[in-house]
């Protein structure tokens, strides 16, 4: 569906009491947040049709790096995340809270924690995404300067969208230890000693590709 005149695709909508410029002005304050924090925010049937997309989000759609249009629905970039994402989805609707997280893959690396939501305001029922857009990193240039074998590269990713060592661990399924030790290499690689300077300087290194 085409997106309106703030960027954002949504279906028309008669309730609220709002007035429309009041509605109009409290929707893109929201929207104008939601993109600051790099916020992508979706609204799909059980079958994955989309019903509404922010800014954010259609990029992301367009890019199509995690999440994409197929076949008229929003799929995961990947099979396996694909799976995760419609056993989520089939969780959310069932589950007493309507709530759970599903994990997607990216191929450059890391990933988005898609976090799922049932929307009991529309019937039936419907899903909403949440997820928040990695930072911008950089590629192969950064990469063969730094001389980053491709696991340190992994962990540089999810350092650099703000993961603690503990986290990145988790979500490699390696020991804390190892990623100290890959968090050590690339200190040194990158000539630096805390890790806040080696995630601004791996963001402000030029080209950044996005993650």
């Amino acid at each position: 569906m085409p997106p309106n005149r703030s960027g954002h695709a949504c279906l028309p909508s008669n309730d609220g009491d709002w007035q429309p410029d009041e509605q109009l002005a409290g929707a893109s304050l929201c929207n104008a947040l939601l993109d600051e924090l790099a916020l992508a925010m979706l609204a799909v049937t059980r079958d994955g049709n989309l019903l509404y997309a922010n800014a954010v989000a259609l990029k992301e759609l367009a890019a199509g790096t995690a999440i994409r249009i197929r076949c008229g629905a929003v799929r995961a970039a990947d099979s396996a995340s694909e799976r995760r994402l419609r056993i989520a989805m089939d969780e959310v609707l069932a589950a007493p809270r309507g709530r759970c997280t599903a994990d997607i893959a990216r191929p450059e690396g890391g990933g988005v924690s898609l976090h799922l939501v049932r929307l009991d305001c529309s019937a039936p029922p419907a899903i909403g995404m949440i997820f928040r857009v990695p930072h911008s990193v950089h590629g192969d240039g950064l990469r063969q300067r730094w001389g980053l074998t491709a696991t340190e590269f992994a962990v540089l990713l999810e350092l650099a969208d703000g993961q603690e060592p503990s986290e990145v661990a988790a979500r490699q399924g390696v020991a804390l230890s190892t990623v100290r030790t890959h968090l050590h290499n690339l200190l040194q690689k990158a000539g630096v000693r805390r890790q806040a300077d080696l995630v601004r300087l791996a963001l402000t290194d030029d080209p950044p590709v996005r993650r």
